[in-house]
């Protein structure tokens, strides 16, 4: 996917820019199909639009997470652990050009975060 502002940038990973929520497992788009537009602060290009979720989709989203905290936390083992640092490894520098771009933040910052 490239993203288009007034310059072009390749993400390694494109399915990481996701406009959808993900709310009990499921990616989804807002019931109301609303979205809002996410800007680069720098020149105020649209990046990508991004689900507007309602009042009804937040409280379901709060309320499964919070079970899902509950027994992930139970349920974490060393082994998946490690799987999930492999993962973020490999995605680290698609999120930080996102970062960077949503939040002007500089690269460098981006990655340490």
């Amino acid at each position: 996917m490239t993203i288009t502002t007034e310059f072009s940038i390749s993400l390694r990973d494109p399915t990481l820019l996701d406009c959808r929520g993900l709310i009990n497992g499921e990616w989804r788009h807002a019931n109301n199909q609303k979205t809002f537009p996410v800007s680069e602060p720098a020149t105020g290009s649209v990046l990508h639009p991004c689900a507007d979720f309602g009042h009804e989709e937040f409280v379901q989203a709060i309320n499964v997470a919070n079970i899902g905290y509950k027994s992930f936390y139970n349920v974490m083992k060393f082994p998946s652990y490690l799987q999930l640092i492999v993962e973020a490894k490999f995605c680290h520098s698609t999120v930080a050009i996102i970062l960077s771009l949503e939040n002007g933040k500089t690269l460098a910052e981006a990655k340490e975060k």
